[in-house]
């Protein structure tokens, strides 16, 4: 099957979901294989395992568009699972991955201790899963996707405006762009000095503030002059809504997509609802290649 049998594949789904069943499931009895072709997967950061799921269509399907996809602060590859099967049924491939020190609980499978972890570590992740993917014969290095969820989210917008010659286009799901300010105010609370403290119920290490305060996040997003798609929530607590509207301010070609009454975690209708505005501009542009 090639990238557009795969697209067509997709097409199938979105019938089943508005009330096709039939047709539907003729389309996954057909190709069946699709759903198999999901696998664990390592790639290695300075000496770190990182764990991940990778999503891959048929390898005889020629080079195919890759997503890579980041979570957010305390979790795992399983936060952004619904999106990445969205994306795999329409015939993408997808590496959804768990950063160094993070992970399922006591079952987390990647390396690394929580405490040493920051936005600037886990860009460092992102970039060499980055990297390791593009050797891979089947991606095409050209159609690369960055894809995070709040902390998953800045750190993706931040290695796009690093190297944006090499991603494709940037989807931001209620990117945690507060991160900084919340930073400064610990260190309003806690002092200037080398110590850890809690973040949601959870200790982070000094440099975790540290790393978060040393760049301007707005500055990174104005290097990344391709389109991107941001969705956020209008009744964020955590991240307001006004930070994602700052980012589409900064962003040459933005487009902000808001969920009425959606806080920070997306839920049921708004997961499908987000899904599928990822699926369209994806679908735009790739049409645009």
């Amino acid at each position: 099957m090639n990238f557009k049998e795969y697209q067509k594949l997709g097409q199938g789904l979105a019938i089943y979901q508005s009330g096709g069943i039939w047709l539907a499931f003729l389309h996954l009895f057909a190709h069946k294989e699709v759903l198999m072709a999901v696998q664990d997967l390592w790639l290695k950061r300075d000496g770190f395992k990182i764990y991940g799921k990778y999503y891959c269509p048929d390898e005889n399907s020629g080079q195919l568009p890759l997503i890579i996809m980041s979570h957010g602060f305390r979790g795992s590859h399983l936060g952004t699972q619904a999106y990445a099967e969205q994306a795999y049924q329409a015939g993408y491939a997808v590496y959804s991955y768990d950063f160094v020190g993070s992970g399922n609980g006591s079952s987390k499978q990647s390396d690394g201790d929580f405490l040493a972890m920051s936005v600037l570590t886990q860009a460092r992740d992102l970039q060499a899963v980055l990297e390791q993917l593009q050797e891979r014969p089947e991606i095409d290095p050209k159609r690369v996707y960055l894809m995070g969820e709040s902390q998953g989210g800045l750190v993706s917008a931040y290695v796009a405006g690093q190297i944006p010659q090499e991603i494709a286009g940037l989807i931001l799901i209620y990117p945690a762009f507060v991160l900084q300010d919340d930073a400064k105010k610990r260190l309003e609370d806690f002092g200037q000095g080398p110590q850890s403290c809690m973040v949601m119920g959870t200790q982070i290490g000094a440099i975790y503030n540290q790393d978060a305060l040393s760049f301007d996040i707005y500055q990174e997003l104005a290097g990344y002059t391709k389109p991107v798609l941001i969705v956020h929530g209008d009744s964020d607590k955590i991240v307001p809504l006004a930070y994602s509207e700052r980012a589409q301010a900064t962003y040459q070609d933005a487009k902000l997509l808001v969920f009425p009454g959606a806080g920070h975690g997306f839920h049921g209708e708004d997961v499908q609802r987000a899904a599928q505005a990822m699926l369209n501009y994806l679908a735009e542009r790739e049409g645009g290649e």
